[in-house]
C-alpha cells in the first residue's frame, strides 16, 4: 500500500468514526456545568429530537441531566446565542421557529459564504486534506442508498472542506447557519435522485479542489446549494408547516418569496 494509499485508508476510518452518533443522549452525571447540557441539547437538535416549536421546560430537563436549573438555564441562553432556541418572557423556552423568509435567507447566506470556503479550499488544500475529501465521498457513495447514513457523510464531506480553506472564521460561521438550517432538514436527502445529483455534484467539487481550480470549485459548490427559486421550493415542500412561526402560515408569505 503506499503512502497516499494509507493516507485515504486512514481518512476514511476517521470519517466514518465522525458519523457515528449514539441512538439516545446519555444524561451528563451530576455535577457537570453548562457545557455538558448545552452539548447533550445540540445533539438532540442535530438528530431531529428536538424539532421547532417544540417546549423546554427548565424543571423537566434539570431533572433529566440531574442537575440544578442554573446550567440549564444558562445552556438555554447559549442555545438561543446561536439561533437555535427562543426565550420569551414569562413564557419559556422552545426550539426556535424561523419564518419561510428567514430560513431562505439563511440558505442564501450558506449559498454565498460555502463557495467562497470552496475557493478558499483550492487555493490552499493539501496532500492529507485530498486524502480526507476523497475518503468522505466515498463514504457518500457507500451510503448513497441510506438517507440519513448519506447525509451524516454528507456533513462530514462539507467539513473537509471547510478545514481545507484554512480560514476558521469563515468556517464557523457557515457551520453556525448550516446547524440552524439542518432542524428543517426533514428526512434527510430522501430522493434517490437528488442523492445521485448530490454525488456529482461531490465528484465535481473534488476534481476542481484537487486541481487548484478556484473558479470551477466556487462554480461547482454553487450549484451544489439549495438556494435558487426550484431548489429552495424542493426543499421547503418537504418541512412540516407547524415548524415555521406565524408568519409562514399567512399564504401571502409564500407569495412574497
Amino acid at each position: 500500500m503506499t503512502a497516499q494509499e494509507q493516507a485515504i485508508a486512514t481518512a476514511q476510518e476517521q470519517a466514518h468514526e465522525t458519523m457515528q452518533a449514539p441512538t439516545l443522549i446519555s444524561s451528563p452525571r451530576k455535577g457537570r456545568h453548562t457545557f455538558s447540557v448545552q452539548e447533550a441539547l445540540l445533539s438532540d437538535i442535530d438528530r431531529g429530537v428536538l424539532t421547532p416549536g417544540m417546549a423546554l421546560e427548565e424543571r423537566s430537563l434539570a431533572e433529566k441531566f440531574d442537575v440544578s436549573r442554573t446550567p440549564v438555564r444558562d445552556a438555554l441562553k447559549q442555545l438561543a446565542q446561536m439561533g437555535l432556541v427562543k426565550l420569551t418572557p414569562h413564557a419559556g423556552a422552545q426550539i426556535a421557529r424561523k419564518s419561510i423568509g428567514e430560513l431562505r435567507a439563511l440558505l442564501e447566506y450558506v449559498s454565498e459564504l460555502e463557495p467562497l470556503c470552496t475557493k478558499l479550499a483550492a487555493r490552499r488544500v493539501d496532500a492529507l486534506q485530498i486524502a480526507r475529501m476523497e475518503a468522505a465521498n466515498a463514504l457518500c457513495e457507500r451510503w448513497a442508498d441510506s438517507p440519513v447514513e448519506y447525509g451524516k457523510a454528507n456533513e462530514a464531506f462539507h467539513d473537509v472542506i471547510y478545514d481545507a480553506s484554512h480560514n476558521q472564521i469563515l468556517a464557523n460561521q457557515i457551520k453556525a447557519a448550516r446547524r440552524q438550517v439542518k432542524m428543517y432538514r426533514v428526512g434527510g436527502l430522501a430522493s434517490p435522485a437528488h442523492i445521485q445529483r448530490s454525488l456529482e455534484d461531490h465528484a465535481a467539487i473534488v476534481k476542481a479542489i484537487s486541481s487548484g481550480d478556484e473558479r470551477r470549485a466556487m462554480e461547482a459548490m454553487q450549484k451544489h446549494l439549495p438556494a435558487g427559486n426550484s431548489g429552495f421550493s424542493e426543499f421547503l415542500a418537504k418541512v412540516p408547516m407547524h415548524y415555521f412561526d406565524n408568519e409562514s402560515s399567512n399564504p401571502y408569505a409564500l407569495m412574497r418569496l
